[in-house]
């Protein structure tokens, strides 16, 4: 079903950070800086048309080998410090999202007491979070709330109250459940996460990657690919079966790119049973899993939920996913962080957005197209794709899917349309034209919270 003619967004543009206009082609002699591999030195790469010289500093040290580069190719520099050449057209405001191959925990109460309603937990980064980063991936989950409330975190140099902080989770009442990938754009030099827990409960946050600034990446940068699903679970009532489990080979799908593909980005919606749902994921063979908790204890028995997470890929590049509790559950992929093996390129490097939040009023039963140009980061660049927050509001209750212009409706619905309370969603997609597809099957107010842009491609 194609979308209505009736366009019924109603945009809001708010503060965002603007990029710098591209500069123009770079000077024939430059300075690169790039790894050494003496221990305690740093190191220039001087580089013309025809020559170029590492000189290494930092020991007294120096040393200079000059080296034909007419019809050679250029030097290798690590994926994990990409440069940012002059004349490289890309935008200023990009980053590339740096998966974390260990996920540290900032904060679990799930071993000790549960946090009182209205707590504010001031929790430090890691030291390898360098100051220079621009905004952090958190996994980020909360259960036993104590009543209705917001989760809201804020980097410390960028909220003046607790109240100034981004609601990035919503519990609906008392014993409530939910989980969500959470970005949370930091100052420069921020080394502290604020959270406040206005539900109370037992609080849960891990760092799954980093936003680092990058005009140009080989590893890092983010693609967005129509939701494809690898595994469905479930569980029968009846049979005494409370568990399901599943392995897929991701690595193998066909849409991911041969040894370019570091992490995928999954969307998981499941439906709770009695005393909610509960999906955990990871690699095969046991070791690390994230786990994701949804639902409302004795009242929410058949609800849907919906949850982003980021998996790196390691190993055979197999997902290993356990349905612990409810009563089924849907993995489907819509994107892939580029590994070590990837080309340089600016396609899939990341904007990250403050505050961009379109509404629109769709219909039950038909498919309406949305514009978030208004929302969109200012740049020389096309815009490939976006991460948006979904949440509905509307009676009676119904679901809520986003999906790109063209694409047929995805199985899965990314919100639900509940007349107070709605369960809201992560949709990462590809955008064409800056506008996405919303479809309802009942009448509702539909705001979709613009996150990230994900560059396609620079002029030029």
């Amino acid at each position: 079903m194609g979308p209505s003619s009736r366009d019924g967004a109603r945009s809001r543009r708010s503060g965002r950070r603007r990029s710098a206009p591209a500069r123009g082609p770079g000077p024939v002699l430059g300075l690169l800086p790039v790894r050494c591999a003496v221990p305690g030195t740093a190191a220039l790469l001087l580089w013309t048309g025809a020559v170029a010289a590492c000189v290494v500093v930092g020991t007294g040290l120096m040393w200079v080998a000059l080296n034909p580069l007419l019809g050679r190719s250029s030097p290798v520099v690590d994926q994990q410090d990409p440069p940012s050449s002059p004349g490289d057209g890309a935008p200023a405001a990009t980053s590339r999202l740096v998966v974390r191959a260990t996920v540290p925990t900032l904060v679990d109460t799930a071993s000790g007491s549960a946090l009182e309603a209205g707590t504010v937990r001031s929790v430090e980064l890691p030291q390898d979070v360098p100051v220079s980063a621009v905004g952090v991936l958190l996994a980020v989950s909360v259960h036993g709330a104590q009543h209705q409330g917001a989760v809201r975190l804020s980097g410390w140099g960028r909220a003046s109250t607790h109240l100034d902080a981004r609601p990035v989770l919503q519990l609906a009442g008392s014993g409530a459940a939910v989980s969500q990938l959470v970005t949370l754009p930091l100052s420069k030099g921020d080394r502290t996460v604020r959270v406040t827990l206005e539900s109370g409960g037992h609080l849960s946050v891990r760092l799954v990657g980093v936003f680092a600034p990058a005009s140009l990446a080989g590893q890092g940068r983010v693609l967005a690919v129509p939701p494809q699903r690898l595994l469905r679970l479930s569980t029968v009532a009846g049979t005494g079966r409370t568990r399901s489990s599943g392995t897929v080979r991701v690595a193998d799908h066909p849409v991911l790119p041969r040894t370019a593909a570091g992490a995928v980005l999954l969307q998981v919606v499941a439906r709770a049973g009695p005393d909610g749902a509960q999906v955990a994921l990871g690699a095969p063979g046991g070791g690390d899993r994230q786990v994701l908790r949804w639902g409302l204890a004795g009242t929410g028995d058949g609800d849907l939920h919906q949850a982003m997470a980021l998996v790196p890929l390691t190993g055979d590049g197999g997902l290993a996913v356990e349905l612990r509790s409810g009563r089924s559950a849907d993995v489907e992929m819509v994107g892939y962080v580029t590994g070590q093996d990837a080309a340089w390129s600016t396609a899939g490097l990341v904007m990250l957005v403050d505050t961009g939040l379109v509404t629109a009023s769709v219909e039950g039963d038909s498919t309406q197209s949305v514009d978030v140009s208004g929302v969109l980061p200012a740049s020389g660049a096309a815009v490939q794709g976006a991460l948006v927050a979904v949440s509905a509001a509307g009676r009676p209750p119904g679901e809520v899917a986003v999906f790109p212009p063209g694409s047929p409706q995805p199985a899965s619905p990314v919100a639900g349309i509940e007349p107070d309370t709605s369960w809201s969603g992560e949709a990462l997609l590809p955008v064409e034209g800056a506008r996405v597809w919303v479809s309802g099957d009942r009448d509702a107010e539909v705001s979709l919270d613009v996150l990230w842009a994900l560059v396609g491609s620079v002029p030029g």
